[in-house]
């Protein structure tokens, strides 16, 4: 039956579409698969996802021939070695659903990894990269897919307003209802973004942009902060003062140095040069430094001028939960305290599961946290209350798992907005 209405035949409604985002960021490779309903609020299911290859790093790191779980892999092995088993792990929810796989459009959407691969923060001319990812494109159809989109996001325009975009919907429900939007602070592995809702009219030069979905419009700031990861504040920790420490004062007191996994760092693993000694000063002024260096170059993020308070996500919430301080009302005082308790005392390594890289690593996770909502340079330090809560990577409702706050979620619902 036709639907009349004064336009005459009302449009049909739209064809399903399947697409698979691959997030490509700075500490390894994943894969989302959704089945999307476009419209005015799309409908977006996340179907299938896998968290990627064990050791994989990141990409990038295929174009300095660091790829790999050896480490010895170059441009040309990216596909066999991170991208098809990707593919592979996604292709059982397609055959349960009678979903060809060319009928599926893959999109690779790089991140902070990606852009620090280039001239003059990376060694790499465009040229390269652009050989890179039309060597990924080539295998993505090879494997029988559609190859989208494969590039490198824009860490403002894109990748931190897309981010924004899933929390307020996931935890706000911002675009169905009338409650008003938040601000999100995301930290990954090597770059940090902060996105507030603004009351300034949409400027890109100004990076602030207009979201429109479903009706509702807001101007959002949004600004990435390259160095600003965690994996990335850390590799520049190790290397202060004092010279070949690699970092000692800012891991679990006790902590000797082959426990230590390192990082690798202009192609050498560093690693603490002694035991660690967790010195809570020393290390929140090393991270401090590390900040107020990279907000002087690049500005501060002035989150004053946010119309809502913030939720943290990712590494931010991680470093709540490893270092014991309650996640969900995170507080000045309950994240140093936790930290001091776990980190400070004789033997405190024997509070983290230091055989895992996130067990070597929660101290100095922490306190770079600490330092980065709280510290002389951080986000909050005249206003600690604006920074509300933390918030899940896994959604659930229900108590059953409802999908996953990322960037990508957001990226679609932009996208199949109708």
């Amino acid at each position: 039956m036709l639907l009349m209405g004064l336009g005459g035949i009302a449009p049909a409604a739209a064809a399903t579409v399947y697409t698979a985002v691959i997030d490509a960021g700075s500490s390894g490779t994943r894969i989302f698969l959704y089945e999307v309903a476009p419209g005015p609020y799309p409908v977006i299911k996340e179907i299938a996802s896998h968290k990627g290859i064990a050791g994989d790093d990141g990409i990038d790191d295929f174009l300095d021939r660091l790829g790999g779980t050896g480490k010895n892999l170059g441009p040309e092995a990216v596909g066999e070695a991170v991208i098809g088993p990707l593919l592979d792990a996604i292709t059982p929810a397609l055959t349960e659903r009678g979903v060809k796989d060319g009928d599926v459009v893959v999109d690779l959407l790089a991140t902070a990894g990606m852009r620090s691969t280039l001239k003059p923060i990376g060694s790499h001319d465009p040229s390269d990269v652009d050989a890179f990812y039309d060597g990924i494109r080539r295998f993505i159809t090879a494997k029988g897919f559609a190859a989208g989109e494969v590039r490198t996001t824009d860490g403002s325009a894109e990748e931190g307003l897309w981010t924004w975009i899933d929390v307020n919907n996931r935890y706000r429900d911002a675009f169905r209802t009338d409650k008003a939007p938040v601000g999100v602070v995301e930290v990954g592995g090597s770059s940090m973004q902060v996105s507030y809702p603004i009351t300034a009219a949409p400027d890109p030069a100004r990076n602030i942009y207009a979201v429109s979905i479903n009706g509702r419009t807001f101007s959002v700031f949004d600004r990435t902060y390259i160095g600003l990861g965690q994996d990335d504040a850390r590799k520049a920790m190790r290397q202060q003062t004092p010279p070949g420490d690699g970092g000692a004062r800012c891991f679990p007191t006790g902590m000797q140095v082959d426990q230590d996994s390192g990082d690798i760092i202009g192609g050498e693993r560093v690693r603490i040069a002694r035991p660690a000694a967790f010195d809570t000063a020393q290390c929140l002024g090393s991270y401090s430094a590390i900040l107020a260096e990279r907000f002087g170059k690049l500005g501060d993020p002035a989150v004053g001028n946010s119309t809502s308070p913030f939720y943290g996500i990712a590494a931010v919430r991680y470093a709540f939960e490893e270092i014991g301080a309650a996640p969900q009302i995170p507080s000045k005082a309950g994240l140093s305290d936790a930290i001091t308790a776990k980190c400070v005392p004789e033997g405190a390594v024997a509070n983290f599961k230091i055989a895992k890289k996130y067990g070597q690593r929660a101290c100095s996770s922490a306190a770079y946290i600490d330092a980065l909502l709280y510290g002389p340079s951080g986000l909050f330090r005249d206003n600690p209350e604006l920074f509300k809560s933390t918030v899940a990577d896994q959604v659930m409702v229900d108590g059953k798992l409802a999908g996953s706050i990322s960037w990508a979620t957001g990226y679609l619902l932009q996208k199949y907005a109708r």
